[in-house]
């Protein structure tokens, strides 16, 4: 799942501080793993170089250093049954061959139970019980951004992690952050009962398909009335309608990406550039899909007294506006004007210039399509046109480019994922322990 914008796609993502630590101690093991086949090789080779024998081996004392190589391999296979006892030589050599000779085997073992614990390991969660745990289904970004804030606050937290592509590259952070995980359809019931759900503290529904999170959302409320469930709805006209009903809104918690995101958007940026100037604003919306039509709405409702006028930019703005106020009753006596065209047509903003004029009042410019490079292309042309008005570029991640062309552009770039990331951080706690409705 991905953050939030128009598309769902899953995007690429390093881990935080909490990843980091786990990266850490992950390396730190396979160092330590490494440091003892080594410390067993050396022994063994330098034991036989040394002048000591084996009992059942004549020919290895003496040999050539190849053949001394060889056996000392064939430690970590047969674990010396196929040579005998060490004989002969320095007594502090065949000391270090019996030293060899139990480490080689031990690190063998180990690694095979390893990997034989990790291909069972959905079996053998099944069948342990797991308590207090927290389940999160469908690890995209949202999935990560969700799992890294959880971590944030309760560091030792008991996480179990499923999704359906065992090819999901954010699977390996999800590892690395401490998670249990597996891979599996929620929808089978084998795989519903493995996540244990009677004893699970919280699950969080965040696969890219709204219907199987509501679905799963459901049967999970039904199994365990009192279980914290939340669900991801990235349509915003499905999360409205069934945030309507009321046996849903009481029992399932609803989640969109787009409103977190949005949210913190108008608290963090809008609302000090509203409260610092006097006349009511016109604001210019560039692309109306989930993101732009979630700003409106917080506009809407809760600057509606500040904004005398919206302008929507989009290639389908009078679709997307009817479908809009079909969906949402209340927003107020914001006047919408649709402006209908590309972003990188000139005549667009023509257009829009004549949908502000005569208004007394410098527009604020929300640039929010879900293609990044478009949005900062269009606010350069914009601001080279209109050098004094606000200008916000969305975008998922913004990167050192685009920070330090903002800086001189001054441009006021919206990193969704970084905003979305402190909206976890802020409110997971009370989501997780079912004391707030996300």
């Amino acid at each position: 799942m991905g953050v939030p914008g128009e598309s769902d796609q899953t995007g690429s993502g390093e881990p935080r501080s909490g990843a980091r630590t786990r990266v850490s101690s992950s390396l730190t093991g396979w160092l330590w793993r490494g440091g003892m086949v080594l410390t067993a090789v050396a022994l063994a080779f330098v034991a036989l170089r040394a002048g000591v024998g084996v009992s059942d081996r004549a020919a290895v004392l003496g040999a050539d250093a190849a053949t001394h190589a060889y056996y000392t391999l064939g430690l970590f296979v047969f674990g010396g049954l196929d040579l005998g006892v060490p004989v002969g030589g320095p007594g502090w050599a065949r000391g270090m061959l019996w030293v060899a000779y139990f480490l080689a085997p031990l690190i063998t073992v180990s690694a095979v139970l390893e990997t034989a614990l990790r291909v069972l390991s959905p079996e053998l969660l099944r069948r342990r019980r797991v308590t207090d745990h927290v389940v999160i289904v469908g690890f995209g970004r949202v999935g990560l951004l969700f799992l890294e804030a959880l971590r944030q606050r309760e560091p030792s937290a008991r996480v179990i992690v499923l999704d359906r592509d065992p090819s999901n590259a954010h699977l390996a952070a999800a590892r690395q952050l401490g998670a249990t995980v597996f891979t599996g359809d929620v929808r089978t019931q084998g795989t519903f009962e493995t996540l244990q759900l009677s004893r699970a503290r919280a699950v969080a529904m965040l696969t890219d398909d709204d219907l199987v999170n509501l679905d799963v959302a459901w049967r999970a409320v039904e199994l365990r009335p009192d279980l914290t469930v939340f669900a991801h709805v990235a349509d915003l006209g499905m999360w409205r309608l069934v945030r309507e009903a009321g046996e849903a809104q009481r029992r399932i918690h609803l989640f969109n990406a787009h409103r977190v995101a949005a949210r913190r958007l108008y608290e963090e940026h809008l609302v000090p550039y509203f409260e610092a100037t006097r006349p009511r604003d016109v604001v210019v919306i560039a692309g109306f899909g989930r993101f732009g039509q979630t700003i409106f709405e917080h506009l809407a409702r809760r600057a509606g007294g500040e904004i005398q006028r919206a302008i929507v930019v989009d290639r389908a703005a009078h679709r997307q506006r009817r479908m809009f106020v079909d969906q949402v009753a209340e927003i107020g006596d914001a006047e919408i004007v649709c402006i209908e065209g590309d972003l990188d047509d000139p005549s667009t903003w023509g257009a829009v210039d004549e949908a502000a004029a005569g208004l007394d009042v410098e527009p604020v410019y929300v640039i929010g399509t879900d293609d990044d490079e478009r949005n900062l292309r269009t606010a350069i042309a914009l601001r080279r046109l209109r050098k004094a008005a606000p200008i916000f570029v969305r975008c998922v991640f913004p990167s050192a480019f685009m920070t330090r062309l903002a800086g001189e552009l001054d441009l006021t770039t919206l990193g969704v994922e970084e905003m979305l990331r402190a909206a976890l951080e802020e409110r997971i706690d009370r989501w997780v322990e079912g004391r707030a409705q996300p």
